[in-house]
């Protein structure tokens, strides 16, 4: 399951907000152009800023024209010999925001409880017992505290039938008891209950 970094896109949002009230504020003072004393350095610090955004679009899969235009951005800004104004600079800082808003607008999440953070994609989710002696059902064992984590039960209950599909014939009898004892301990399995 591949996992959001929420924090990861406030800490970007939080950033470019800050540098977009800058801008604001100095154009509200009447000053156009940053100091060139100016320790920030807008214009560097928001290239920079860029390319951290750049590298979330890609890794978290935003679409490539979003990353391409954030990239476009960045190297717009670093150009050798061209200082932004805090008009352009305000401009470049919007039209990111815009991007990464409607490309966060245009997925869907999941949320995890935190109840059930610790199942995601782990690999020893019965103990490393079971997940050492059953290699081949790691994957499904795996996916199991994914399903779970999402609130698809019935699915966690497939990948662990799964999971134990893996064990060979001839090891049912001692490796499948440390399996279903893993499941007891962790509230999985048990004694069917009558209605």
């Amino acid at each position: 399951m591949e996992l959001f970094q929420s924090h990861y896109l406030t800490y970007l949002f939080d950033s470019l907000q800050m540098w977009e009230n800058i801008c604001e504020k100095a154009k509200t003072d009447g000053i156009t152009e940053p100091s060139p004393d100016d320790e920030r350095e807008p214009q560097t610090a928001i290239a920079k800023l860029f390319g951290q955004a750049f590298e979330f679009c890609k890794k978290v899969g935003f679409s490539p024209a979003a990353a391409a235009t954030l990239e476009m951005a960045r190297t717009r800004l670093i150009s050798k010999g061209k200082r932004y104004d805090y008009s352009a600079l305000l401009t470049e800082i919007l039209a990111a925001k815009a991007m990464l808003f409607h490309e966060h607008w245009s997925h869907a999440f999941v949320a995890v409880p935190e109840r059930h953070r610790e199942t995601v994609n782990k690999d020893n989710l019965f103990g490393d017992e079971v997940s050492h002696a059953f290699k081949s059902a790691v994957p499904d064992i795996r996916e199991a505290g994914n399903c779970l984590a999402v609130g698809c039960s019935t699915a966690a209950v497939f990948h662990s039938m799964r999971a134990v599909e893996c064990l060979a014939p001839d090891c049912l009898d001692t490796e499948l008891s440390v399996f279903m004892q893993r499941l007891r301990v962790q509230g999985v399995g048990g004694e069917p209950e009558l209605a």
